[in-house]
């Protein structure tokens, strides 16, 4: 006879426990970096960049199913030099299609970096847009989902 912990553990591997996890796992790790982030950005110091990437690709065949933005920019904080393309907390991804909108390559561009670590730069200050939220709050509801599989119904626990 299993025990109960056994037939538990079965049923997280067999009922996709480990996938949801995985996904909860992702994104967390993708929204929870920019939330802490933007909460500093007031604080941030600023210094002036320039837009070395501003492009749209559109699709040119039916393969290609939707438009691409590539966005970048460089800058330097006493003496070195970093590149970002984040244009905003805005988004997971930093709204680059809002930044080629509004810069082109060659922009003399405001820059405000993260103190702690000057990698870390937007251009324009802003609270995270609801889909950041929507997508810490996917994660754990994907965590509370992964650990609720094993005792989804399926085989009569003895």
């Amino acid at each position: 006879m299993k025990s109960r912990s056994l037939i538990y553990l079965k049923r997280f591997f067999t009922h996709g426990g480990p996938v949801f996890v995985g996904l909860a796992v992702y994104c967390i790790i993708k929204a929870w970096p920019i939330l802490t982030k933007a909460a500093d950005q007031d604080g941030w110091p600023e210094t002036r960049g320039i837009v070395t990437l501003s492009r749209v690709e559109v699709p040119t065949t039916e393969s290609q199913k939707s438009t691409h933005y590539y966005f970048a920019y460089e800058y330097q904080v006493k003496g070195k030099a970093y590149r970002s393309d984040r244009y905003s907390f805005d988004t997971v991804g930093g709204s680059q299609a809002v930044a080629v909108k509004h810069y082109r390559k060659g922009d003399q561009v405001r820059v405000y970096y993260d103190p702690q670590d000057p990698s870390y730069a937007v251009l324009v200050k802003e609270p995270p847009g609801l889909f950041v939220y929507l997508f810490l709050v996917l994660g754990f509801f994907l965590l509370l989902v992964a650990i609720s599989t094993p005792f989804w119904p399926s085989d009569p626990v003895p």
